[in-house]
């Protein structure tokens, strides 16, 4: 005899809501360990970027073919605090000095028979890179091409190749007369004194016109490993940061 098998009991309200309330806890929960992971990303994305090096006015340090990592002023300089002595900047250099220049024997010829004093291919544009040797308030001058902040010579702990002696007239600022750098503004060198267009020749940085700070050599033209960088005297290497120059 046929017997009519009972249906299976449907799922009630409370259960649906007990079995969307679970779903979404999980969802919550793969969130929450993705987070940190996106954040590092987001970091690395807004706060770091990589720059090439195709001249010599950084040399010793720098290299031409160098791979660098920067990070980005916005948080390498926090609430716009200006720069320390010896720090390594990239920065744009605006259009008023960049008219000062009628030549640039560290620029690479560019296509289209369009030339570009920029120190970087990438991005476009006149970004240099240079190091800090006088700071906001400070009076700079050259001597024997030897830096002097406010007369006292500047001991620098960091490998230079100097300047011909006999040019110190030639250049604009702080050669035949100091330059007294405003509360924005910073005097920049390349360790190459040699080939190096900087503040000698176009005058202070405005601290508005840096774009980042100097991190670390990523890898070279040849693709080898990162070679160790020369402890001058006085320096000391923070595993993080990269070389960091005590104060003189």
């Amino acid at each position: 005899m046929y017997q009519e098998q009972p249906l299976p009991n449907e799922p009630d309200q409370e259960d649906k809501d007990n079995a969307k309330k679970e779903a979404e806890e999980r969802r919550l929960r793969r969130l929450r360990r993705f987070f940190p992971f996106l954040l590092v990303v987001v970091l690395l994305v807004y706060a770091f970027t990589t720059n090439f090096i195709p001249s010599e006015s950084m040399e010793p340090k720098l290299h031409p073919g160098d791979q660098i990592l920067t990070m980005r002023s916005w948080l390498a300089y926090l609430g716009g605090r200006a720069p320390s002595r010896g720090d390594v900047i990239i920065f744009n250099l605006p259009p008023e000095k960049t008219r000062m220049l009628e030549t640039d024997p560290e620029a690479p010829p560019e296509k289209e028979g369009r030339k570009s004093i920029g120190v970087f291919r990438d991005p476009p544009g006149e970004v240099l890179i240079k190091r800090v040797i006088g700071l906001p308030g400070e009076t700079v001058t050259l001597k024997n091409g030897v830096p002097q902040i406010d007369g006292k010579p500047l001991t620098e702990t960091y490998e230079v190749v100097p300047s011909v002696i006999a040019l110190d007239q030639i250049y604009v600022y702080g050669g035949e007369r100091p330059v007294k750098l405003g509360p924005d503004e910073v005097f920049v060198m390349g360790d190459n004194r040699k080939v190096s267009q900087d503040s000698r020749f176009w005058g202070p940085l405005k601290l508005k016109d840096i774009r980042g700070r100097f991190v670390s050599i990523l890898f070279h033209r040849s693709g080898q490993a990162k070679r160790p960088m020369p402890k001058a005297h006085g320096a000391q290497q923070n595993p993080l940061m990269g070389w960091k120059l005590r104060q003189p």
